[in-house]
């Protein structure tokens, strides 16, 4: 079962990030909605269900935190990304993720070096030819959007044959 760990965003602010992903990148708004990547997607080797209850403890052990689109970025000269601040917990949050998951579930990447890579809270907009990218920046950094919000927990989706299925919400602790 292969499985995509992200941060939970207020609709709000998926809704105006989408503006974006359905110009710059139809077929992959057709998988998933924006979202913000908490860990790459992976191959799941344990139960599903135990998995999402790992997670449901690790979420309880963090309080909602603000975040905002910081600007934009690209990676492989092919994707397109918004990058967001950093803020304080965020990393940690992202390695109790990973710690539990590499331990328990036998986590497979297609790069094997990810886990070393320091974590860049991101979400895609596009991914296309160099040219494209760049043109593609250009054009949205006119309008880059304002975006402050309150992130409050965790979300798991599983790939279904051809997109992105929401499977799991999973709260932080309320303050």
């Amino acid at each position: 079962m292969r499985v995509l760990v992200t941060l939970k965003v207020p609709t709000s602010v998926v809704q105006k990030m989408d503006v974006f992903k359905k110009k710059y990148f139809p077929a992959g708004f057709r998988k998933i909605p924006s979202h913000i990547t908490l860990l790459a997607p992976f191959d799941l080797a344990g139960d599903f269900h135990v998995f999402t209850n790992e997670l449901s403890k690790i979420a309880q052990n963090f309080s909602p935190f603000p975040l905002a689109i910081n600007g934009l970025g690209i990676f492989h000269e092919k994707v397109l990304f918004f990058y967001f601040t950093k803020p304080d917990g965020l990393g940690r949050l992202q390695q109790e993720v990973l710690s539990a998951i590499t331990s328990a579930y036998r986590r497979e990447t297609k790069r094997k070096n990810q886990d070393a890579d320091e974590y860049h809270p991101h979400s895609t907009i596009s991914i296309s030819s160099a040219e494209r990218i760049i043109k593609y920046k250009a054009e949205i950094e006119r309008s880059l959007p304002k975006l402050n919000f309150l992130v409050d927990g965790v979300t798991v989706y599983v790939w279904r044959r051809d997109y992105w299925r929401l499977e799991k919400e999973l709260e932080f602790h309320s303050q």
